[in-house]
């Protein structure tokens, strides 16, 4: 961790699949101690899972110092993932070998 801290601008502090708080709680502490940008995804892999967590940023440029400046800005917005959608990306997999 400390030989990339220095390479990094963003840490994910919440992932809307993660089944454990404590993963996403000690994500927003390492970037809080080292003053990196928080930011949150929903990590989707169905499209139910689409817009359930996000960061509503202000408008910025297109340059990545913009970015960066507007996501520091952001309020996340979070929800967990039904745990229904965890399974579908498994069950897509199974089915296609019975499929003809």
């Amino acid at each position: 961790f400390k030989e990339i801290i220095m390479h990094t601008d963003i840490v994910e502090t919440y992932n809307s699949r993660n089944l454990f708080k404590a993963d996403d709680q000690k994500a927003a502490k390492a970037a809080c101690i080292n003053k990196i940008i928080p930011g949150v995804s929903s990590d989707a892999h169905t499209a139910g899972e689409l817009g359930k967590t996000y960061n509503l940023m202000p408008d910025f440029d297109s340059t990545p110092q913009g970015f960066l400046k507007a996501l520091s800005q952001a309020t996340a917005v979070t929800s967990r993932t039904n745990f229904i959608h965890r399974f579908a990306p498994s069950y897509a997999r199974f089915t296609r070998f019975f499929r003809s």
